[in-house]
């Protein structure tokens, strides 16, 4: 293999990903300013958590930082209260206690990723280190072969060997190896004792095969009890999920309209907008990333032209039609946002002014509505959820439609590509017996082109027999630029499998049928652990998509519309206390009027109230979307942009119908509550 010159490529790329990120930025500058002293212990901890988290800090840093942003950011909350009130100084300083959190546990966050990451990727190295150490018994051409294929924190380690080889930090492959070794023997036993037997290989190639099958064994069996295990602790994150997604904030949008009736001080729109759409989405997005990066991963990677960007031509430009989708949202949201702005304003003012009795001299100055039309904006039930659920509606058919579209037709090129790798080992022991047997590999092409019919693998072979019968080589036909199988099937299992092909082919038939073998097994065996890791995590999955498409929804919906109807109860009787209780009270029992004496009309207009739970609620959506993608596939962009818009266009109107059907339906209640007095 293209080696020597494939390292110093490889270590280019790594120099050129060494900036800092502005994380590892204000940790050195916090770190300057103010230096902690802390005992040896913690910082032996701080230093084993930076060095495997990969952060470019140095340990206690990030003690440092989280200590200049809690001092830096509580001057200015107050600062903020002393000019604006202090009515949001409780939010702000709860979310300042947060961020201060995040910033000291980022490492520790980080870490915890990374050694997901890394045990997902540990089945993949070890099998492609054998795959290619079966061919060439050399410890470079494996790391780089190995190195080529991932894409997590395994490879990273890779790289570094390969960036200490060049600075002449090692002396040679092996001691690299050996670095590794100890790195993972604690956290990931069985992958250690799988590189040991590589490197016990490599010390004495062809004598001991059974070493490599041992290594694939020894990891494969590993990721399986992984996976048995995450399996079954997913029931854990998954209540959680549940709770904290929708029990807890259900419960709280029934007694949202109490609190706000009479403790006004204590809750306001402001609250439950930081509740509801930043502190508990961030909650779950952390704990769902926390479940997603457990997950051992056994799929390849696929990139397709026009995966990862949402562009079309228009006029001979390429135009980014995520940012052309994101103007025409943003122009919509302009034009709705005013029209709620004015609406719950003047909602505000008639709601302030209703509870000073409509006096004539408190009605507030800016208010450009008299009695009667202030009655009938606090009356008018219909607009009050009309209005923000068409808001809610377009902007989520903006997005989801065009972008589901567009990425569904690249998923089912992506799927052909699953079932092709899922058929190539059983094509590819074909194509090595027919060689074993003396026929050329390129005439064992052109019969499985044949046979493969019905199969989705048919299709390649096509493209490849037609590339051979225009004449083009075997390394063209793979690897050209624009008719290059490797190319119109980028997937980077399907490139490896091609380049051990083209490998091996020249050194004989011998040697290229049992190439074809080995890789074939491998190949299965990982087919093999996927197919049983999807067995295992389908129930939870299932569970997940019903929340998802279909519980969240309906549930969100009812508890809204009913939240809205006790603010309309509410309203109605706030607004007819004179007609339930006479003036002169004298006579009457005593008992409760203390009680109607503090009661006051909620300064929450509904139209706020919907709009605020339906954000919540496909913010959650765009969480679901992203936890059932990284449990079935582990992250894709693609993957996950197409089933997000799926679910936001499902549960969307799902909540927007379940609201608008209950709210309207109960709305008389309300109605009847008005019609006292008139």
């Amino acid at each position: 293999m293209r080696t020597s010159s494939e390292i110093k490529s490889i270590y280019e790329q790594i120099e050129r990903r060494k900036k800092k990120n502005i994380y590892e930025m204000f940790c050195d500058f916090s770190f300057n300013l103010l230096r902690l002293k802390f005992d040896e212990n913690v910082l032996k901890n701080e230093e084993n958590v930076i060095k495997f988290s990969g952060l470019k800090i140095f340990p206690t840093s990030n003690i440092s930082a989280a200590a200049i942003f809690f001092m830096s950011s509580l001057f200015a909350i107050i600062l903020f209260s002393i000019f604006f009130g202090l009515s949001p100084f409780f939010f702000l300083l709860l979310m300042s206690f947060f961020f201060t959190f995040l910033i000291y546990y980022y490492p520790y966050l980080l870490m915890k990723i990374m050694r997901a990451q890394a045990s997902s990727e540990m089945v993949l190295c070890i099998t492609y280190m054998v795959i290619s150490l079966s061919q060439v018994p050399n410890l470079e051409n494996a790391i780089v072969f190995a190195y080529k294929n991932l894409k997590g924190p395994v490879k990273k380690d890779l790289g570094d060997i390969l960036a200490d080889f060049i600075n002449n930090k090692i002396h040679n492959f092996e001691e690299g190896l050996e670095k590794i070794v100890d790195k993972w023997y604690v956290e990931a036993k069985e992958f250690s004792e799988a590189l040991k037997l590589l490197i016990a290989y490599s010390r004495n190639p062809y004598k001991g095969k059974k070493l490599l099958d041992e290594a694939v064994n020894l990891a494969v069996d590993n990721s399986y009890q992984r996976m048995e295990r995450y399996a079954r602790n997913l029931k854990l994150p998954t209540t959680a999920i549940l709770v904290l997604g929708l029990i807890l904030p259900i419960i709280g949008l029934t007694l949202i309209p109490m609190i706000t009736i009479f403790l006004p001080e204590l809750l306001n729109i402001t609250g439950v907008f930081f509740i509801y759409n930043l502190f508990l989405p961030t909650i779950l997005f952390i704990l769902v990333t926390l479940v997603i990066e457990g997950r051992p991963l056994t799929t390849s990677l696929i990139k397709l032209e026009g995966g990862d960007t949402f562009a079309f031509k228009l006029f001979g430009r390429s135009i980014d039609g995520f940012l052309l989708l994101t103007m025409i949202a943003v122009s919509i949201a302009v034009i709705f946002g005013t029209m709620i702005y004015l609406d719950t304003r003047n909602y505000q003012m008639c709601t302030s002014w209703m509870n000073d009795t409509f006096a004539f001299d408190k009605k507030p100055s800016a208010l450009n509505l008299d009695i009667n039309e202030c009655k009938e904006l606090l009356t008018d039930l219909v607009s009050s959820i009309l209005k923000p659920s068409l808001f809610l509606l377009v902007i989520v058919c903006i997005f989801s439609i065009p972008l589901f579209l567009h990425t569904n037709r690249i998923i089912e090129k992506m799927e052909k590509i699953r079932k092709i790798e899922s058929e190539l080992g059983t094509s590819l022991l074909q194509i090595a017996h027919n060689v074993k047997i003396g026929t050329p590999f390129e005439a064992s092409i052109l019969t499985m082109s044949i046979k493969s019919q019905n199969f989705e693998i048919e299709e390649l072979f096509k493209n490849l027999k037609e590339n051979l019968i225009l004449g083009k080589s075997l390394k063209n036909a793979f690897f050209e630029e624009k008719i290059g199988v490797a190319h119109k099937y980028n997937s980077s299992l399907l490139t490896s499998v091609f380049d051990i092909i083209l490998d091996v082919s020249s050194k004989g038939s011998y040697y290229l049928s049992e190439a074809l073998e080995t890789v074939s097994r491998y190949l299965q065996t990982l087919s093999n652990l996927q197919n049983k890791i999807e067995d295992l995590i389908s129930d939870n999955v299932s569970t997940i998509n019903f929340m998802s498409f279909f519980l969240n929804p309906v549930v969100a919906g009812v508890s809204v519309a009913l939240g809205m109807i006790i603010m309309a109860i509410l309203t109605a009787l706030s607004m007819n206390l004179p007609n339930i209780m006479p003036q002169d009270v004298s006579g009457i029992p005593t008992m409760g009027l203390p009680f109607l004496d503090t009661w006051k009309l909620s300064t929450i207009p509904p139209m706020l109230f919907q709009l605020v739970i339906g954000i919540y609620l496909i913010e959650l959506s765009i969480i679901s979307g992203y936890l059932v993608t990284g449990l079935e596939k582990g992250f894709d962009y693609t993957v996950v942009i197409n089933y997000i818009s799926k679910i936001l266009l499902v549960s969307t109107f799902l909540f927007l119908v379940i609201s608008i059907v209950i709210y309207l339906s109960l709305s008389g209640l309300a109605l009847s509550i008005f019609e006292i007095g008139v």
